[in-house]
C-alpha cells in the first residue's frame, strides 16, 4: 500500500508531508510557548540549543510513530522509508543539539529534563494505538513539551524547584487551553458539549496564579495573563461565537500562548 496525497490544482501533494511534519496544529504552540519563556526569562547560548533539541524531539514522534507502526504490521510501505529517513535527520538534530548544550551550558540540566521525558514516554503507547487524540495522551504529551522550559531555566543558574513553578504555570495554561479548543471545535461542529470544565478549570488556574502572586511566589502579571484567557474563553464559548475552522483556532490559540509567554516572561523580569 503506497501512501500518496490529495490531487489538486497543482498536482499531487507531496508525499514527505505527511511523513514529516506533525498535522496538529495546536502541537507548534506547545513547543513554542515553554521554548520562548525560557529564553525571554533566562537567554543564553545552551537555552537556544536546548530548544532546537526539543524541536528535533517534537519532530521526530511523525515519522518514528510511522515506522514503527508499519513495523508493528510486518509491512514495508512506500512511505516507511521516508519515515525512516526523517526519524534518523530529527533524531540527528535532536542529538548534536543536546551535546552542544551540554558544551555550551554553564550549569547542569540535564536533571530537569526527567519529568517530561517521563510523560513524553507514556505517550507513546497511546500512539501506537490511535489513541493520541485522548484526553490523557494529548495534555500529557504537551505538559511533556511544556517541560522544555525547565532545562533552559537551568541551564542559565535557574533552581529546579523554580523552574518547577515556572513549568506548573505553563501546565495550568496548556491544560485549560486543551479543553477550551475541545469545547470549542464540538460547539462549532454543532455537537454538545458543556463548557463548564474548561472555563472551571481557567477559573482555578487564575486563582492558583492570582494566591501566588498575593503571597509572593508568583507574578500578577501572570494572573493578569490567565485572567485574559479565562475571558477568551467565556466569549467564545458561551457568547455565541464558537463557530470557525479548526486551523483558525489554533492559530488563535498559538497567539494567545505567545502573549501568556511573554506575560510571565515580564513578570519574572520586573517587579510585580
Amino acid at each position: 500500500m503506497e501512501i500518496t496525497g490529495k490531487v489538486g490544482r497543482s498536482g499531487a501533494t507531496p508525499r514527505w508531508k505527511g511523513v514529516a511534519l506533525p498535522l496538529e496544529h495546536g502541537g507548534w504552540g506547545f513547543l513554542l510557548e515553554p521554548i520562548l519563556l525560557g529564553l525571554l526569562i533566562a537567554p543564553s547560548v545552551a537555552g537556544v540549543f536546548i530548544g532546537l533539541s526539543v524541536l528535533g524531539a517534537f519532530l521526530l514522534r511523525t515519522p518514528l510513530k510511522l515506522a514503527l507502526k508499519d513495523r508493528m504490521r510486518g509491512k514495508r510501505y512506500a512511505r516507511t522509508a521516508d519515515a525512516e529517513r526523517f526519524a534518523a535527520l530529527y533524531a540527528a538534530l535532536m542529538g548534536v543539539s543536546f551535546v552542544l548544550a551540554l558544551l555550551t551550558a554553564q550549569h547542569a540540566f540535564v536533571a530537569a529534563m526527567v519529568p517530561p521525558l517521563v510523560l513524553a514516554l507514556a505517550v507513546i503507547p497511546y500512539d501506537l494505538k490511535n489513541r493520541s487524540r485522548e484526553h490523557v495522551p494529548e495534555i500529557a504529551g504537551a505538559l511533556a513539551l511544556n517541560g522544555a522550559v525547565m532545562p533552559i531555566l537551568l541551564a542559565s543558574g535557574w533552581g529546579l524547584s523554580a523552574a518547577l513553578g515556572v513549568w506548573a504555570t505553563l501546565g495550568l495554561r496548556t491544560a485549560s487551553s486543551i479543553l477550551y479548543v475541545r469545547a470549542r471545535l464540538r460547539l462549532a461542529r454543532e455537537e454538545a458539549v458543556s463548557p463548564t470544565a474548561a472555563l472551571a478549570l481557567h477559573g482555578l488556574g487564575l486563582a492558583v496564579l492570582a494566591g501566588a502572586a498575593a503571597f509572593g511566589r508568583g507574578s500578577w502579571l501572570a494572573a493578569l495573563g490567565m485572567a485574559v484567557l479565562l475571558v477568551r474563553a467565556v466569549l467564545f464559548l458561551t457568547g455565541g461565537r464558537a463557530a470557525a475552522p479548526a486551523k483558525v483556532v489554533g492559530f488563535q490559540e498559538m497567539g494567545f500562548g505567545v502573549l501568556f509567554a511573554v506575560l510571565v516572561a515580564l513578570g519574572y523580569r520586573l517587579p510585580l
